[in-house]
């Protein structure tokens, strides 16, 4: 009995039921603790290479009628393989490179630059086309307009006189206009 009672007395003394201040501290880190777990765990999955990846399996019977799978075979056992060992790469690296030389470097620069510029000059000169044409076309339709509306239409001749168009001059200049509008502008 004194026995007892001395332990009943050490356990109250050392026991002590935790604080809330403990409890709350052990909610809060216990998901901390979760994912650091997980990520040395993923860390550790990813990048430790597989044992079995490109090891040959197989598959026998033993005399109690088990199957058993195993990278290694028995030596007295009828073996079945399950997958095959994958072949070995015959994949060469490519030649080492030397470095370019400081002069090599300025060449490729200068050949870049070039090539930028030129890229650059062309892209301008098809915007031109591009506006000239759209300006051609809008002038073609306010004149195919201007005919078709009635408006008179003259031109000067080689002395400087303006000479208005009849009407057959004007449909031969309507069909010419209508036809270079087609021709450039659809």
């Amino acid at each position: 009995r004194t026995r007892m009672a001395f332990f009943l007395a050490a356990k109250t003394v050392l026991y002590r039921p935790p604080r809330i201040s403990e409890k709350i501290s052990t909610m809060i880190n216990a998901p901390l603790r979760f994912k650091t777990l997980s990520a040395v765990l993923a860390l550790a999955f990813f990048t430790l290479p597989g044992v079995s990846s490109g090891a040959e399996i197989f598959s026998w019977k033993d005399s109690a009628g088990r199957t058993h799978y195993s990278d290694v075979p028995p030596p007295d056992a009828t073996v079945k393989s399950i997958r095959s060992a994958p072949a070995p790469s015959t994949v060469t690296a490519p030649p080492a490179v030397a470095p370019k030389s400081i002069a090599e470097q300025e060449l490729d620069f200068r050949k870049r630059r070039a090539e930028q510029a030129e890229a650059t000059q062309k892209a301008s000169e098809e915007r031109d086309r591009a506006e000239a044409k759209s300006r051609y076309c809008e002038q073609l339709a306010r004149q195919i307009q201007a005919i078709e509306g009635g408006q008179r239409i003259s031109r000067l001749n080689a002395e400087g006189v303006a000479e208005y168009l009849d009407d057959a001059q004007r449909q031969a200049e309507l069909e010419r206009s209508r036809a270079a509008h087609a021709k450039s502008c659809q």
